[in-house]
């Protein structure tokens, strides 16, 4: 049986808050420099919904290490008022920007495949590649 008797004591969940915000900063700068020292990047966004029905992308980074061993860093994730193409590529392009990392090392974007993300036309991929007309898009394994 589990003790969750500090949740009757606010500032305990606070001090909790607090510690889970702070190393949840320490571990994103941690990532957002390893992106920037490796150089070129690829990116795998995945939108989803929450139980409060919102709907919310996580984006996780992937780069190439001194010894070309793949590694990935979660970057975090953000809010989106719907999961329309347009919403969804703003939302990444201001994220990316928010974490200063450059769009020019884009090299790769990784989706789930669905017409929004992938569409060849209007979707989150074709925008991108608009951007930068070098990035490579692929659909994720496991949403295939």
């Amino acid at each position: 049986m589990h003790d969750f008797s500090f949740c009757a004591k606010p500032n305990l969940l606070i001090n909790l808050c607090e510690l889970l915000q702070s190393h949840s900063q320490v571990l994103r700068k941690r990532a957002i420099d390893k992106v920037l020292e490796l150089g070129f990047y690829g990116v795998s966004i995945d939108e989803t919904t929450d139980v409060r029905v919102r709907s919310i992308s996580s984006v996780i980074a992937r780069v190439c290490n001194q010894n070309g061993v793949a590694e990935e860093c979660f970057l975090g994730i953000f809010q989106l008022h719907d999961g329309c193409a347009d919403t969804i590529h703003a939302a990444l392009l201001t994220f990316i920007h928010e974490q200063g990392l450059p769009i020019e090392d884009l090299i790769s974007l990784c989706t789930d495949g669905a017409s929004s993300m992938a569409g060849v036309h209007a979707g989150v991929a074709a925008r991108m590649r608009a951007i930068n007309a070098g990035l490579m898009t692929f659909h994720c394994v496991n949403h295939r």
